[in-house]
Formats: structure tokens, C-alpha cells, sequence
């Protein structure tokens, strides 16, 4: 809409991509209200004018003016009737929404223009808007989010836990925006119950244990306790079926697994093998510039280590320090850095120049 200023796209995306310190992880967690220009004008004039009415109410309080009570009175009521003036002003003139979505696989973010208007509250009214084009999210069924995991897909093999499956929602733009971790909670809890689950939805257990290659708590086809954690998963319609038909689906969502069906011939199916195979190391190398190194610092712990962390990976972590002075190190300098490695520890440190060189 040619209505919204273009400078109010410009800064969403800023704010989109960016968080104070690093890059925004989380997008799909955000919507933006951007001003109507023909009413910014008239919001900033009411602006100048309760700030000025609280200037000259505050000096009077604190006798720098000259002012009798009446006039201090005056100046009071002036600064409360302007404070009500830009609050009607502010709801009157942040009307446009911007909605930012993509399509999997396009770098390109699309912007959704719209109109909330009406005499509620500001957040009120915004999120009935956002509501009813369902670009905020407060019920999902079960079956709307099979689908979702078939056509990203979110899938990480034969299942997915449900904190990965928050952390994508959070993160993706091409996935619908939920209000908070319950409306997935209780989408999962509505798909395991589902009594076409096979076909329409998926099943939930609240571990899987992979040197067994099974699912704990395989739950499908009845009400299950729904637990947001990185060891509880969804799991594929196809896999639960066949655990189940091999005897490990488990009495009370926790037991000991029951004995199930067996061929003709006495012996069980064979134990189908998991359809992949999950790495089991992780390497990465970065190059930091020194002016941002704590920002970039936290930016990789957040992103990186955080997530590691929820495999309960042994994460080990090497600081690698190259410095080159055209000029030479000086004495000092050299000094204090030999001393300062030593104090923490250092694995190795040295200073070198050809054939010279200087180590602790």
C-alpha cells in the first residue's frame, strides 16, 4: 500500500533481520505497526505539546518559574489533557500492519499490508486483525500440522522432538506465526488422538531411545500427556504403526513393552532399521572481527552452542588468536601478552618474525 511509508518497510526489515547484538534468530515471532503518513504530522504536533506542558508543569513544581498556583495548576492540566491527546493520537495513527512471510526455499520476504482500525486498545484490535487472517495463530488442529511437517518438510528423520518443532515454528517465516508453545502443545495432543492417525496425523512418545532403535510412551489413537521438551517427539504414522505391530507400543504410556502379533511361522518380523543415520560430530571454524567480538561471542553461543547443548553433546571450544604488526611487536606489548597468556592459561602463545622467536 502506497499509503504506509516506505521508510516503515525499510526499518521492519532492519528489525527483522536484527536483534540488539546479532542477528534475530526467532523472525516468525514478529509483526510490525507502522504509522499512517497523513496522521504522523498531527501525532507529532500533540507530542511538542505535552512535552512542553510537562516542562513548564515540572519547573513549577520545582520553583524555577516565576508562576502563581493557579498558573501551576493550569500548567498540570495542560500536561494531563495532552498526555490523553497523544494516547488517542498513537491508536489513530499506527493503523498499518506489516506481516512479514516467504515461501520455503526463497530468500525473498514478502511484506502483507493491512488495515486495523476500531475503538479498542491498540494490541487489542491489532491482534483481532491478525487473528482473523490467520496471521496470528491461537488454535491449530493436529491435521493442519501433518501437513506442515510433510510439506517443509519438518521431519528430521522418522520423527522430530517438540522443542526442535517450536524452535522452527519460532524461527521460519514460510510456517504459520503461533501465539505461544501451547497452541502446538495442544495441536500434537489433538493430532495423537485422532483415531486416523495412521493416515491424517502422527503419533507422540515421550523419548526415543536410540540404542534400542523404539519409542518410550508410544502414545497414538487416544488422549496423551503432551510434554514440550527436547526428549518428547512426534513421530511418523508409519513408524509408530510398526513398533506397535512388533510388539513395542507400551502399556500406559510407560511400561514394559507388550508381547505382540508373530508370523505363522513363530518367529516376529524383522526389527526395521531407523532410515537414517544420525551424525555424530559437529565442526565448525569462524573468523571474528575484533571490534565485535563479545556481540559475535554471544551471537554464537545463542545460535550454536545452545543448540548443540540440547543433544547433550560434549562441546569443546579452541580460541585461535593470529595478530600480524607490520612494524613489529614491542617489547612491552609482547610482555604483557606473554604474561597475560600465562595467567589464563594459554595452551600455546608465542610471538615469531623469521628466524626469531620469542615463547613462553
Amino acid at each position: 500500500s502506497k499509503t504506509v511509508d516506505s521508510p516503515a518497510r525499510v526499518a521492519a526489515r532492519r528489525f527483522l533481520d536484527e536483534r540488539s547484538g546479532g542477528p534475530r534468530l526467532n523472525r516468525n515471532m514478529l509483526v510490525f505497526l507502522a504509522p499512517d503518513r497523513s496522521r504522523l504530522a498531527e501525532l507529532r504536533l500533540g507530542v511538542r505539546d505535552f512535552l512542553a506542558w510537562r516542562s513548564i508543569s515540572e519547573e513549577a513544581k520545582q520553583k524555577s518559574l516565576n508562576l502563581d498556583a493557579f498558573q501551576s495548576q493550569q500548567a498540570e492540566t495542560k500536561r494531563a489533557q495532552f498526555d490523553e491527546v497523544v494516547a488517542q493520537r498513537i491508536g489513530e495513527t499506527f493503523t498499518w500492519i506489516l506481516v512479514p512471510s516467504q515461501a520455503p526455499g526463497d530468500p525473498e520476504i514478502s511484506w502483507e499490508e493491512t488495515r486495523a482500525n476500531g475503538p479498542e486498545p491498540l494490541a487489542v484490535r491489532v491482534g483481532k486483525k491478525l487473528r482473523n487472517e490467520e496471521a496470528l495463530i491461537t488454535e491449530y488442529s493436529g491435521a493442519r500440522l501433518r501437513m506442515d511437517l510433510d510439506r517443509i518438510p519438518l521431519w528430521r528423520g522418522d520423527h522430530v522432538t517438540l522443542r526442535q518443532l517450536w524452535s522452527d515454528y519460532c524461527q521460519y517465516l514460510y510456517l504459520p506465526r503461533f501465539r505461544d508453545a501451547g497452541v502446538l502443545v495442544d495441536a500434537v495432543r489433538s493430532g495423537v488422538a485422532q483415531l486416523s492417525w495412521t493416515t491424517d496425523t502422527f503419533a507422540y512418545a515421550s523419548a526415543y531411545d536410540e540404542q534400542a532403535d523404539r519409542y518410550v510412551g508410544l502414545t497414538a489413537g487416544q488422549h496423551a500427556a503432551v510434554v514440550l521438551d527436547a526428549a518428547s517427539v512426534v513421530v511418523r504414522p508409519e513408524v509408530a504403526a510398526r513398533q506397535r505391530a512388533l510388539g513395542g507400543d507400551t502399556d500406559g504410556g510407560g511400561g514394559k513393552p507388550r508381547r505382540g502379533p508373530v508370523r505363522e511361522g513363530g518367529d516376529p518380523p524383522p526389527r526395521q532399521p531407523s532410515r537414517l543415520a544420525s551424525p555424530t560430530r559437529f565442526y565448525g571454524r569462524v573468523t571474528l572481527e575484533p571490534l565485535r567480538l563479545l556481540r559475535d561471542v554471544g551471537d554464537i553461543a545463542d545460535a550454536i552452542i545452545s543448540q548443540l547443548g540440547r543433544a547433550e553433546a560434549a562441546v569443546r571450544i579452541t580460541v585461535e588468536i593470529e595478530a600480524t604488526a607490520g612494524e613489529g611487536f614491542p617489547e612491552d606489548v609482547r610482555r604483557a601478552v606473554d604474561e597475560n597468556a600465562f595467567t589464563l592459561k594459554f595452551d600455546v602463545h608465542e610471538f615469531e618474525d623469521g628466524e626469531d622467536r620469542h615463547a613462553e
